[in-house]
């Protein structure tokens, strides 16, 4: 081996048995892993500085730090926590200052220092003589585990198995989805804190398609990179962006073909808004009496608002020729501010229950696995896999809903009802003598309702009250989706924790014995990338416990099949008051 290729490594001493790990609150800042319990594998980046380099760069996986030699006349030392540069290494086969050897390396700065093992505990830097460098294997880290990754990509619902590892996932023995072909919302969801949805009509189809021409959408591939660099503390104001176009903006580009979902092909979704249970008048953008459904919507996406309303700037006047610019309908979602960022208007963590594309996705505890085809058609588990027309491939269907929610009526109607928990806490509790506050009670109340806490802990595994360690723990991602709703010691599934009526268990039901299958569950499984709209509810609202302003959730999602992924979980799931069915019962569940 002449060089390294870049790639996530763990550097491996072969004279003490240890790994390459921070030690931010020593001097030297960097050492041997297995004399700090429970961290003796870290994780880094090598970076090449150039396609005509052998000098590289050696990044933390776990934080922003760069590896760095600190030239100090009393103590030439490594560092690498809140380095804010990195020295340049030389790590080359019998180059001049490192040497190769078949079970390791010997590398340098490109000074003349040799990296050397210090005081059986340490590392840091020995001028000029080879002779005590010590030997290091870099190992390619395809074991990394999430834990090994910062706290804002490893608690991210869904993690791109490429940020672990550097090989093909064990057991996947089938076709993955191209990630230069699939847009970056689908399979790992864009970060964001601002997020707009423009949508259009064609006006011009000859000036339609010269503008996409020039159109790049943001990829899945892109996703990975921006993340990546996330990772290394590389934060930039970049917009994503991504195209959808409707059945109406399909016939009107003269591409006629069906693409194998009757929903889709049926057009728009305002044929079906009985049974979506929806009561209210839908934006007039999605209900346009006789004049056909919407052509198409373009999605900018950025974690700085500023970014984001540029981009969309910059794509409305791309297509002004083409579309109806002067009516373009943008729909603005945003984060909510601090500390409500994760949770959307009633208060609750939104996207924790996120499936895991089997082979793309390091998944979580927990967390449910789908195979490619659920979300991506033209994979595996595909419903209309080949079935559909060849420019499917790679594609997905997204649902785009605006729910409007009343929040200063639902935090009162919590208030009043959760008073009575007596009446709806599980019997066991009650019976036992325990007892709620008011604050309690609404909170367990709300927590049946959703099937989590406002923090995101799982009302199956709090079922009488929530304590402020659990509301820590929710922020771990490998807690909040390790558990299936049964009972130890009970046979059947059981409502007694939680409700079968409660949301995320209605479209998210994990496990339901034998009445229904674990595959049947997992087609039904939809990937979720809503934000909130709107203000924060005023003063004057919370006092009037009514609302004035309008405010709610952006909700999207995609699947390959919107028969098996969105329709089946409304319809089948949630308003349907006897699924599940138990043992070959029905029963309406309340």
């Amino acid at each position: 081996m002449s060089d390294l290729p870049d790639g996530l490594y763990r550097i491996k001493s072969l004279q003490f048995d240890g790994y390459a790990e921070n030690w931010p609150d020593h001097d030297p800042g960097i050492g041997i892993g297995n004399y700090f319990p429970g961290r003796n594998r870290d994780i880094w980046r090598v970076t090449r500085t150039s396609s005509s380099s052998n000098t590289y760069t050696i990044e933390s996986a776990e934080d922003d730090s760069k590896m760095t030699f600190i030239d100090r006349p009393s103590r030439p030392a490594l560092f690498a926590k809140g380095s804010s540069s990195s020295t340049n290494w030389k790590i080359v086969n019998y180059g001049a200052y490192v040497k190769f050897y078949p079970d390791g390396y010997r590398f340098q700065s490109s000074a003349v220092d040799v990296f050397h093992y210090y005081e059986c505990k340490y590392l840091c830097i020995l001028p000029g003589n080879n002779s005590q460098s010590q030997k290091w294997k870099f190992q390619l880290a395809d074991d990394v585990n999430i834990l090994d990754l910062r706290p804002e990509i490893r608690n991210r619902p869904i993690v791109p198995r490429a940020l672990l590892s550097n090989s093909k996932a064990p057991g996947v023995n089938f076709d993955l989805p191209d990630l230069n072909e699939v847009q970056g919302d689908v399979v790992f969801t864009f970060p964001k804190t601002a997020e707009d949805f423009i949508f259009f009509d064609i006006i011009n189809v000859w000036e339609f398609k010269r503008a996409l021409r020039n159109f790049t959408p943001t990829t899945s591939n892109d996703v990975i990179e921006l993340l990546r660099q996330k990772m290394w503390g590389n934060d930039a104001p970049l917009a994503q962006v991504q195209i959808a176009l409707s059945r109406e903006g399909l016939n009107k580009l003269g591409v006629w073909d069906k693409i194998g979902d009757v929903y889709f092909d049926d057009g728009p979704m305002r044929k079906h808004k009985k049974w979506l249970g929806d009561g209210l008048d839908w934006d007039e953008v999605f209900d346009r009496g006789g004049r056909g459904g919407v052509h198409g919507c373009f999605i900018v996406s950025a974690e700085d608002r500023n970014a984001c309303i540029n981009k969309s700037k910059s794509i409305r006047d791309q297509f002004r020729q083409s579309t109806n610019y002067d009516n373009h309908v943008v729909i603005e979602g945003r984060e909510r501010p601090h500390p409500y960022q994760t949770k959307e208007h009633f208060g609750y963590r939104d996207g924790i229950s996120e499936p895991a594309i089997r082979g793309l996705v390091a998944k979580h505890q927990g967390q449910i696995e789908v195979d490619p085809g659920v979300i991506v058609m033209g994979y595996k588990n595909d419903p209309a896999l080949g079935q559909r027309p060849w420019w499917t491939k790679n594609g997905t269907i997204m649902v785009f809903r605006k729910l409007e929610q009343d929040v200063p009526e639902f935090d009162n109607w919590l208030a009043e009802t959760g008073k009575w928990w007596s009446s709806f806490a599980p019997k066991e509790f009650v019976n036992s003598g325990s007892r709620l506050s008011d604050e309690e009670g609404a909170a367990l109340l709300g927590a049946r309702m959703f099937g989590r806490y406002k923090s995101g802990t799982p009302v199956a595994l709090r079922p009488f009250r929530e304590s402020d360690d659990d509301k820590k723990k929710a922020e771990d991602f490998e807690w909040n989706n390790n558990f299936d709703y049964m009972i130890p010691g009970e046979s059947l599934p059981s409502a007694r924790h939680c409700p079968f009526s409660a949301h995320t268990r209605k479209v998210t039901p994990r496990n339901l014995g034998n009445d229904y299958t674990k595959k049947y569950l997992e087609s039904a499984m939809i990937l979720r990338a809503g934000i909130a709209y709107g203000p924060e509810v005023t003063q004057k609202e919370k006092i009037a416990k009514k609302s004035e302003l309008k405010r709610g959730l952006l909700f999207v999602c995609y699947q390959s099949s919107l028969e098996h992924g969105f329709i089946r979980q409304t319809k089948d799931f949630a308003n349907m008051e006897c699924f599940p069915r138990i043992a070959g019962q029905e029963i309406k569940h309340e």
